[in-house]
């Protein structure tokens, strides 16, 4: 089971942590999104806004994983990974899990699978 650890209440950001035993944690139950998503189209979990560009003088915008793999160019191992690296962290340190989500060992399964793929297309 998924707990969600409060960091600031003001706008509800939350980390998933894997200790639920210590303080100020809610299960991912206790959480109306973090019952997860699981479409066959956008989901909120693989969106994630950025607040804070890196690049000086950026505007706040909002990066989607697909986007990504698209301007990236990425096949299909690539972007399997990518997007199973995203699902993951996407999980741990913003709550935002998709249906079915246990503990990310599905998705770092996942990145070793499209890994050794992708190691192989490079031979």
């Amino acid at each position: 089971m998924i707990a969600f650890e409060t960091i600031n209440p003001d706008c509800a950001e939350r980390r998933a942590v894997s200790d639920p035993a210590t303080t100020n944690l809610r299960r991912a139950d206790d959480w109306p999104e973090a019952a997860g998503e699981f479409t066959g189209s956008s989901v909120d979990y693989y969106k994630v806004d950025i607040t804070n560009p890196t690049t000086a003088d950026n505007t706040p915008y909002q990066a989607e994983c697909n986007d990504i793999i698209e301007a990236l160019n990425m096949n299909y191992a690539e972007g399997n990974a990518f997007k199973a690296i995203w699902r993951s962290c996407a999980a741990r340190s913003l709550g935002k899990i998709k249906k079915g989500y246990v503990d990310g060992r599905y998705d770092a399964e996942k990145v070793v699978f499209f890994g050794n793929r992708m190691v192989e297309q490079r031979k």
